[in-house]
């Protein structure tokens, strides 16, 4: 029915827009909420505080240029690139058409993949050329904030003078802003956790993903603890209390962005998504959380690269590190790159070397990035808290 159907539309629109007008307001009484969901002004001394030998590199994107912080522990550079708002606009759309191009199908990539490889190695060497080489970075752990549509792009993926991806000399993680750094603290050792770290890995497959049940099996034989939410048992309520009480959260299903209203960008479960707004009400512990989602890390930047996605939800919920997407990931080698994952943090591989060195693996047999990049760690990094480590 047209009209009911019309009316519905305009009382959820209404509700929407009344969940955003309190969240503005809370975000305003609330220093650590505005700090994970919108940023704040930190000094140069508080970022340094919690750099711990990294090299941090926070962009500033605008329509006359491009300007990009260097900071270490000893330095703060400012380096001026020339690339406005509009180009690097450009150029992450035509990245993304390239690298999704590799998902149209076997037959597709069979018959082009020669070219797609080149084209797409000729776009991240660019990338590369004129986002990364100015900087003269050195330092081997690299701290990214993007800024605008920067938030989109594979640093790691990004190719040297050599042809060689910023991975093999990087070990990377984001931060959604400089300010979150500081909310992102080590989680205290709980009673109880002594025999090694607590997982919980939930799956929700359909068609279009047949593999996530052997995918959360697997990351649960990966740690002596834990617990599965499969299928019909992985209800909004039951996540909400298991994930509570686990110290890595493995999550595999459909992600979906909302191009209307990011605040509503959600996880499906199996009776209905978790959205935003359910993460800000939840109290995590976890040292890890990992969305082995279809664009996870997607995001919306506002006027003021006020950043809004599901991973600054789960950050605001006490998440240490995430583990998310860029853009939608193949079925098989994303299984296969997940259990390369844990085996290394379960030996006690802080989490962003764990996934360097399982993208690295990855890309031996899957050489595309489309297969081995989609995923970025967000947040502090790390090995999972001592005391809980697994031993594998």
């Amino acid at each position: 029915n047209e009209r009911r159907l019309a009316s519905s539309s305009r009382t959820r629109q209404a509700r929407e827009e009344e969940i955003a007008d309190i969240m503005h307001r809370l975000q305003v009484q609330d220093r650590e909420l505005g700090a994970l969901t919108a940023g704040e002004t930190v000094s140069v001394d508080d970022v340094r505080r919690t750099l711990s030998g990294s090299t941090c590199v926070e962009y500033y994107v605008s329509d006359h240029g491009t300007t990009a912080f260097v900071l270490t522990e000893h330095d703060l550079r400012a380096v001026n690139l020339d690339l406005t708002r509009e180009q690097i606009t450009a150029y992450v759309s035509r990245l993304r058409f390239q690298i999704e191009k590799w998902g149209y199908g076997d037959d597709y990539v069979r018959k082009r993949g020669d070219a797609l490889q080149r084209t797409l190695a000729s776009e991240l060497r660019t990338l590369g050329r004129l986002l990364w080489e100015p900087l003269g970075i050195t330092g081997e752990r690299v701290t990214v904030v993007p800024h605008g549509p920067l938030h989109s792009l594979p640093f790691h993926a990004f190719l040297d003078a050599d042809g060689e991806p910023l991975l093999a000399r990087h070990t990377f993680t984001w931060l959604p802003s400089s300010s979150a750094n500081q909310y992102l603290g080590r989680p205290s050792p709980r009673p109880g956790r002594s025999q090694g770290a607590r997982v919980l890995a939930v799956g929700v497959t359909d068609e279009g993903i047949p593999e996530v049940n052997e995918e959360v099996a697997r990351v649960r034989r990966a740690f002596k603890q834990g617990r599965m939410l499969r299928g019909n048992r992985a209800t909004r309520r039951r996540f909400m209390a298991e994930a509570e009480k686990a110290d890595v959260v493995h999550i595999a299903t459909h992600g979906a962005f909302r191009e209307d209203d990011p605040y509503f960008s959600a996880l499906r479960l199996s009776d209905g998504w978790m959205s935003l707004y359910d993460l800000y009400d939840m109290k995590l512990s976890a040292d890890l959380v990992c969305l082995s989602a279809c664009q996870s890390g997607r995001s919306w930047t506002g006027a003021g690269d006020e950043l809004v996605g599901l991973a600054r939800g789960f950050l605001h919920a006490g998440a240490r590190s995430l583990v998310v997407s860029l853009w939608p990931v193949q079925d098989d080698s994303t299984a296969v790159l997940m259990e390369e994952l844990y085996r290394r943090v379960g030996a006690g591989v802080p989490v962003e070397e764990a996934l360097r060195q399982a993208m690295l693996k990855i890309r031996e047999e899957w050489p595309h990035p489309y297969h081995w990049a989609p995923f970025v760690v967000m947040g502090r990094g790390g090995e999972i808290a001592p005391g809980r480590r697994n031993t594998v």
